[in-house]
């Protein structure tokens, strides 16, 4: 009586049995998806698959930078029916915003690849340096220039709304 092959060494096109053994080594007979080695390789591209995180966040910072020149812009032409001190106050509330986030990223996000505690150093020296840049700029608005109040936190706010839009927009 001939001795049947197994069902796994049965005969298919285009794949040979040596094939099958040089995939399945000595577990042969558990083996029972006969795909050639590579075939489930993802596509071939020029494409680099590395997440770097500190480009997202420099990206990140001057989109955000970006908005809020924008989110104060529009607060300043919206006061300026009110008057130009109020068109002005707006501009600088919102300026010193984005002064300070401009600050803050350069803080952040200057060092490079560093431990986790000297990363997050710079991150809370980047925060407290933007709010102390706007808290400055703030107190030079109302004490030395003596712009409106309502306009300068304004723009503040506008500037604000804006960073938090465009820390959620991709």
């Amino acid at each position: 009586m001939a001795r049947r092959r197994p069902r796994f060494a049965q005969r298919r096109p285009g794949f040979r049995r040596a094939q099958l053994f040089a995939v399945a080594g000595k577990n042969a007979a558990f083996y029972t998806f006969p795909a050639l080695p590579g075939a489930f390789a993802p596509p071939q591209t020029d494409e680099t698959c590395v997440h770097d995180p500190l480009s997202a966040g420099r990206r990140l910072a001057s989109r955000a930078t970006a908005w809020q020149a924008g989110a104060t812009a529009l607060a300043a032409l919206a006061f300026l029916p009110l008057g130009a001190p109020s068109a002005l106050a707006a501009a600088v509330g919102g300026g010193a915003l984005v002064l300070g986030s401009a600050v803050a990223g350069l803080i952040a996000f200057a060092g490079g690849v560093a431990p986790a505690g000297w990363a997050v150093g710079r991150l809370v020296a980047g925060t407290v340096s933007k709010w102390v840049v706007v808290l400055a700029a703030l107190a030079l608005g109302l004490a030395v220039l003596k712009l409106p109040p309502l306009p300068l936190l304004t723009g503040v706010l506008a500037a604000l709304v804006a960073l938090a839009l465009a820390a959620t927009r991709r």
